[in-house]
C-alpha cells in the first residue's frame, strides 16, 4: 500500500452513483465506480466526486447541467480527471474536457467498462463518431476492462491500460468437496440466457434428483416459457443485495453463466466467483474467453441447452478440485487494492510529466 504521507492528489472524478432512491438496479458501472471511490480512501488523495446517475437528479437536463457546472466549477483546482462510465460518456462529456484541457491542462484519465467499444463507435452515426474518436486520442490514457480493446485502441495516441472488473478479496469460506450445487447469480432475462438455463434444469431434473439448481438476481422485464413456470417457481430465490453476494457464491460449488449477450465485458458475477474459489461455466462471449478456460471452468456453447446438461454431467470430483484452486488463484488479477495501486502510480506519473 502506498503511504498516506505522500503528498495528496486531487482527483476529479465522474462516474454514476448508486440510487438514493426507488428500486433500481446496480450494477454495471455503478459497482465498480463506488468500489474504486472506497478503495481510494487508502491512498494519498482529495476526492472531488461528480455523481452522473440521473436518477439521482430531478431530470435529465438537471443531471447534465449539474455534472457540466460541476466540472467547469471543479477542473481549476484537480490535479487530474478520471471519468468512470459506459461508451456513452465520451461523447456526452469528452469534448467538453478536451475543450477546457486546452486552458486548464489536466490529465484525463477515461475508465471505459464493458466489452465492445469498437462495436460502439462504429455503430455511431460519423460525426458523433469522429468526435469519440478525437476525445479518445486527445486524452492522457484509456483504461479498458477486456484486453481485446486494450489491444484494439493502442493506435491511439493516448496510454492504453487495463483495468479489469475488481472486487475485495475475501477470506475462502467454501468446502472443497464437490456437492452437485450450481448458481446463477445476476440481471434475470432472457439474454443473459435464462429460458437455456431452465430448460438444462428440468432435463438434468428428470433423470437425477441429487443435482441443486438456485437462481438469484432482479428479474428484468422477464417472464419464464409458460412450458417452465414451475420450473422457475421452484428455484428462483429472488434478489440479493451487493453484500450478500460473496456469502451467497460460498454456498455452492459452480457458477452457470449460459449469457447470450455477446457484448459481455468482464462480468463481476465471475469475479466475485473465483473470490469464492468456484469454477465457472459460461459462453465463450465478448470478453468472457480472457476469463475463463479449461483450467478454471468450462466455456460451453452458445444457446445449446444440451452442451450444458453434457458439461454440468460430465463434471469429475477430481478435476473439480483443480479447477477450485485454479478459481481462487484468478483472483489475484481482479483484486480491487492491486489494481488499483496499479493505476494510481499511472496517474501520479501522469500529473508529474503534466507539472513539468
Amino acid at each position: 500500500m502506498l503511504e498516506k504521507s505522500e503528498k495528496k492528489l486531487n482527483i476529479l472524478l465522474l462516474g454514476k452513483r448508486h440510487a438514493v432512491s426507488g428500486n433500481h438496479k446496480s450494477g454495471g458501472v455503478i459497482i465498480p465506480f463506488e468500489q474504486m471511490l472506497v478503495d481510494l480512501r487508502d491512498f494519498p488523495v482529495n476526492q472531488t466526486i461528480i455523481d452522473n446517475n440521473f436518477r439521482n437528479y430531478k431530470s435529465k437536463i438537471h443531471a447534465y447541467l449539474s455534472v457540466l457546472s460541476g466540472i467547469m466549477a471543479n477542473i481549476r483546482k484537480s490535479d487530474l480527471v478520471f471519468v468512470n462510465g459506459s461508451n456513452e460518456i465520451v461523447h456526452q462529456y469528452g469534448i467538453l474536457l478536451c475543450v477546457l484541457n486546452l486552458f486548464f491542462r489536466r490529465p484525463v484519465f477515461y475508465r471505459l467498462l464493458g466489452g465492445n467499444q469498437v462495436g460502439y463507435i462504429e455503430s455511431r452515426p460519423w460525426p458523433v463518431r469522429k468526435l469519440v474518436l478525437w476525445a479518445l486520442d486527445r486524452s492522457t490514457a484509456l483504461l479498458f476492462e477486456t484486453k481485446r480493446s486494450v489491444k484494439a485502441f493502442s493506435y491511439l495516441r493516448s496510454k492504453t491500460i487495463w483495468y479489469p472488473n475488481v472486487r475485495v478479496k475475501m477470506p475462502l469460506t467454501t468446502d472443497l468437496a464437490y456437492q452437485k450445487r450450481f448458481v446463477f447469480l445476476g440481471h434475470v432475462k432472457t439474454e443473459k440466457g435464462v429460458d437455456v438455463l431452465l430448460r438444462a434444469i428440468n432435463q438434468i431434473s428428470q433423470t437425477n434428483d441429487d443435482y441443486a439448481f438456485d437462481i438469484y438476481g432482479p428479474e428484468v422485464d422477464y417472464q419464464s416459457p409458460e412450458s417452465l413456470r414451475d420450473v422457475y417457481s421452484k428455484h428462483y430465490k429472488g434478489a440479493i443485495g451487493p453484500e450478500k453476494v460473496n456469502e451467497t457464491l460460498a454456498s455452492y460449488d459452480v457458477l452457470l453463466m449460459p449469457t447470450l449477450y455477446k457484448n459481455e465485458g468482464y462480468p463481476g458475477v465471475i469475479v466475485e466467483a473465483f473470490n469464492a474459489g468456484l469454477p465457472v461455466m459460461a459462453t465463450p462471449l465478448g470478453g468472457i474467453p480472457e476469463m475463463v478456460d479449461s483450467e478454471c471452468g468450462w466455456l460451453i456453447e452458445e444457446g445449446s441447452v444440451d452442451d450444458l446438461v453434457k458439461t454440468i454431467l460430465s463434471i469429475d470430483e477430481e478435476k473439480y478440485l483443480l479447477l477450485r484452486k485454479e478459481s481462487r488463484k484468478r483472483f489475484d488479477a481482479y483484486d480491487s487494492v492491486k489494481v488499483l495501486e496499479n493505476v494510481f502510480e499511472e496517474m501520479r506519473s501522469a500529473t508529474n510529466r503534466e507539472a513539468h
